[in-house]
């Protein structure tokens, strides 16, 4: 979260109380001063804001003004904690403007972090492999808007680290970007405003096409490199698995070309909803789902369907699907119910890897692709078994799947990819499945992905047309595969421990921290387990279920322990104390999993982590009040010793208020109370809250 002032917005002074402006007004001034966001201010005072997205809309629908919002959300310069809370409730909203008590714009808030995180990482020295992953790219660098000092200063600095690591960049402004996209393979912009700005004003206003996959920020080449690293993971296991016998079919939706495409995801599907957040869909009006249902719809068939009744459970470390028993949904063994799977001994099995369209998020049971496929098989008389382990997951949680499925020789494994293809597997794109059969529009809700059943069928067919031939192959061995040499852990190890030496040495200690925000008292606790070991392991939480994300907790961190010595931070990743091993961790709920997901997260740590890093002590700050915390402690100090590592419980630092905890600083920051505050923060936290 970054704070604007005044001055470095882009402001329009209206004259008069209007409802829009045009569309050729509005496009000179961003050309002049792109934003992410105009504000119009008449007589002194916000009258109202313009985002990209209203831009979009009316780009989409071919309207020659742009309308200006009047109901927008904004807050007081004391606010701080409020802004947070917005931005974590409603996704939809990037910028809030900051108002004084007469109404007057003073600033704004942009929900994004980039600034901050290039201020204090130096990515490309820390992350080998970030300047591994663009060093084998052209890369364009976006000149930032001139009045942001700050912005130029970075650009310049990402310039000459990237020469100097050797890759070959080109410095373009944001108007060349259109004629670039297909002569370099990333286009980076200095934070992610800056992106959506010039995304929308190229795009929409200056109607050149653009391609989103090549534009990122630089800090979003972090998680596009790390994404590489776990795509490698998965490259490796799918080609191992292709080599003992096991026939892999990867099928993505990927943008074909041709104009039908562009016209349907781009404007037919988006603009139906466009703006919206589709991190839950309660909020869609069933009226609006006839077309998509088509001569299946009744409301209360709607509603069961696209409220669909899924929950995802751990189960030996492996995300799936709980059980469950329904009329039209059925969940047996984290499996979904397939239709018509032949009772008998079949001579091979179809599993199906992947996210909501593998699953079959919108549809029941016999509308699914596995089922259509199974139907299709058995009328073609073919001996399969087509098999759902459709789940939400990350492409590693989906890896340890996969890893832990009973495959054997001559058994086909379909599974979903992101956008790519693999040298190792068939590719389908299922693009043109549609294409081919004039798919319409109003049989998908928001994207491709999220479909009705004819869909499903018409995906059904394209899968099988991929894998027929693989029906009149001599199936002459069904031996087990073994996985076994397949590490998923790798992805992690290989992305922040290709440079660290342990045996360097005699004592390695590690603390597992969420730090929302950095306080002394997490300052204290570090200080008094340096005093045990020669060298310590921070982990920083990596979930975003804080009010504080992921990125600025990280930050926080690392400049709060800048000027300790051996002292390493890294993010936790999937494997500790996160939403795969210990959800319960972030909704402090004391459920009948929760035992068994703590003692799982712990051995995870004990057994894969800790000794490939020498880890021989865990520290752990005293928690007398928080009863999900305290239970994890308790666990690690039954488990850990087993597994021969030393738990050391700190106890928590105090001043004159009590114990020193992150909750009490929300509440001083909740309530502007600086004062206090001040006692309870490191300077480094304060200057990245409110500035040095």
């Amino acid at each position: 979260m970054i704070y604007t002032e005044y001055k470095k917005l882009t402001i329009i002074k209206l004259m008069n109380e209007i409802d829009s402006l045009s569309f050729d007004e509005l496009a000179k001034i961003l050309k002049e001063r792109p934003a992410n966001v105009v504000y119009c201010e008449l007589d002194g005072k916000l009258y109202g804001i313009i985002s990209m997205g209203d831009v979009t809309r009316a780009n989409d629908e071919g309207r020659k003004v742009v309308n200006i919002n009047r109901k927008f959300t904004s807050v007081k310069l004391n606010e701080y904690m409020k802004v947070r809370q917005i931005f974590k409730e409603k996704q939809t909203i990037n910028a809030i403007p900051v108002i004084d008590d007469n109404g007057r714009l003073l600033g704004n808030y942009i929900r994004w972090d980039d600034l901050l995180v290039l201020k204090y990482l130096n990515l490309l020295d820390e992350y080998t492999y970030i300047a591994d992953f663009l060093r084998g790219n052209n890369i364009a660098l976006v000149k930032p808007n001139n009045f942001f000092d700050e912005k130029q200063i970075y650009m310049e600095k990402w310039k000459s680290k990237l020469n100097q690591i050797g890759v070959c960049i080109k410095v373009i402004d944001r108007m060349s970007v259109a004629q670039y996209i297909d002569k370099v393979n990333l286009i980076l912009f200095t934070d992610e405003d800056e992106l959506r700005g010039s995304f929308t004003l190229i795009e929409k206003i200056c109607h050149k096409k653009l391609i989103w996959d090549k534009l990122y920020t630089y800090k979003g080449v972090w998680k596009k490199a790390r994404k590489e690293v776990e795509c490698n993971t998965l490259d490796k296991c799918l080609k191992y698995m292709s080599e003992k016998g096991v026939h892999i079919l990867a099928v993505q939706m990927r943008d074909n070309g041709s104009e039908y495409y562009n016209r349907l995801v781009h404007k037919d599907i988006h603009q139906k909803f466009i703006g919206e957040d589709f991190s839950n869909l309660n909020w869609l009006p069933l009226s609006s789902m006839e077309d998509f249902f088509e001569e299946l719809y009744t409301e209360e068939y709607a509603n069961i369907i696209i409220r669909y009744p899924f929950k995802i459970e751990r189960f030996n470390g492996v995300k799936r699907l709980k059980d469950i028993s329904s009329k039209y949904h059925n969940v047996e063994n984290g499996e979904r119910l397939t239709v018509e799977s032949p009772p008998l001994k079949s001579d091979r099995t179809i599993y199906f890897f992947g996210p909501c369209v593998i699953l079959g998020a919108f549809v029941e049971d016999k509308h699914t692709i596995e089922s259509f496929l199974q139907i299709k098989c058995n009328n073609e008389g073919n001996s399969c078994k087509v098999v759902n382990l459709g789940c939400w997951d990350t492409q590693v949680g989906t890896v340890q799947r996969i890893l832990s499925t009973p495959i054997k020789e001559n058994d086909i494994v379909v599974m979903w990819l992101e956008n790519r293809e693999i040298q190792c597997t068939d590719n389908l794109n299922l693009t043109n499945a549609l294409e081919k059969n004039s798919t319409p529009a109003k049989w998908f809700i928001d994207q491709l992905e999220h479909c009705n059943y004819k869909v499903n069928e018409i995906y059904a067919n394209a899968i099988y047309e991929a894998i027929m031939s693989i029906f009149k192959m001599p199936n002459l061995s069904r031996n087990l595969i073994d996985l076994g040499n397949q590490n998923i852990y790798d992805t992690y190890f290989n992305c922040y421990f290709n440079n660290f030496n342990s045996n360097l040495y005699d004592k390695i200690g590690s603390i597992v921290m969420n730090c929302n925000p950095f306080t002394i008292g997490h300052r204290y606790l570090i200080e008094e387990s340096l005093k045990y070991v020669d060298f310590l392991i921070i982990f920083v939480v990596e979930e975003n279920m804080s009010i504080f994300t992921f990125d600025e907790r990280f930050v926080l961190v690392k400049a709060g322990v800048s000027d300790l010595q051996n002292v390493m931070v890294v993010p936790s990743g999937e494997f500790i104390l996160s939403q795969e091993t210990f959800p319960e961790y972030f909704i402090k709920v004391e459920d009948k999993d929760l035992i068994k997901n703590v003692e799982h997260d712990i051995t995870l740590f004990a057994e894969q982590i800790a000794p490939r890093l020498n880890i021989t002590y865990r520290f752990v700050g005293q928690e007398p009040q928080d009863t999900v915390t305290n239970e994890y402690n308790q666990a690690m100090k039954r488990i850990l010793p087993q597994k021969g590592i030393n738990i050391i419980e700190i106890p928590r630092k105090e001043n004159d208020n009590g114990i020193i905890s992150a909750s009490f600083v929300r509440k001083c920051l909740e309530d502007d109370n600086r004062t206090d505050l001040k006692e309870l923060i490191p300077k480094s936290t304060w200057d990245l809250l409110f500035g040095s």
